[in-house]
């Protein structure tokens, strides 16, 4: 499919384990858009995987780079960007990707609770039960809430990728 260009930046905000990268991945391949993954970028600038810089620099040095590099990503070509569960949460993050179009993929805390307990990968929650957990999700929906367009992830891939479509059919037409 040729690439389809964007006239601005497109965001997925919602929690870990949403299913945000796997949804801009597919929906950059279906659409042939530029996708940036922040957290991948991150990566590249600090040259370890999060959970390493997370554990080495601390969550305060974690959050200010995220922020430099999601400020660096906006002045790139217009791409599809999904970002950390954190990343809206933060600074005036939300602020700023709400000038653009964001769609929030917004699951059920106890799913995403189940998914996070299975990858073990992720340093924020690696110590919290699931009152804890509830609790920070809780108090983020306030910051996802702000996107212009919402999609669910029942854990029915199909489904979710129909919906994102859809989504992305209606952005370009406007």
């Amino acid at each position: 499919m040729a690439k389809l260009g964007l006239n601005q930046h497109i965001f997925i905000v919602g929690p870990a384990a949403s299913g945000k990268t796997v949804l801009g991945q597919h929906l950059c391949e279906k659409f042939g858009f530029n996708w940036i993954d922040l957290d991948s970028r991150l990566e590249n600038l600090v040259g370890m995987d999060i959970p390493e810089y997370w554990q080495s620099e601390g969550e305060q040095a974690f959050r200010i780079q995220e922020r430099e590099v999601l400020l660096d990503c906006m002045h790139q070509a217009p791409s599809l960007i999904t970002v950390g569960g954190g990343c809206p949460c933060f600074f005036i993050n939300m602020s700023f990707m709400i000038e653009y179009t964001c769609i929030h993929l917004h699951s059920e805390a106890p799913l995403l609770f189940k998914r996070l307990q299975l990858q073990g990968n992720r340093p924020l929650y690696q110590s919290m039960n699931f009152l804890d957990f509830e609790t920070l999700y809780n108090s983020r929906q306030k910051f996802y809430n702000r996107a212009q367009y919402r999609l669910n992830n029942l854990s029915d891939l199909g489904y979710l990728f129909q919906q994102g479509k859809e989504i992305i059919t209606q952005i370009l037409n406007r």
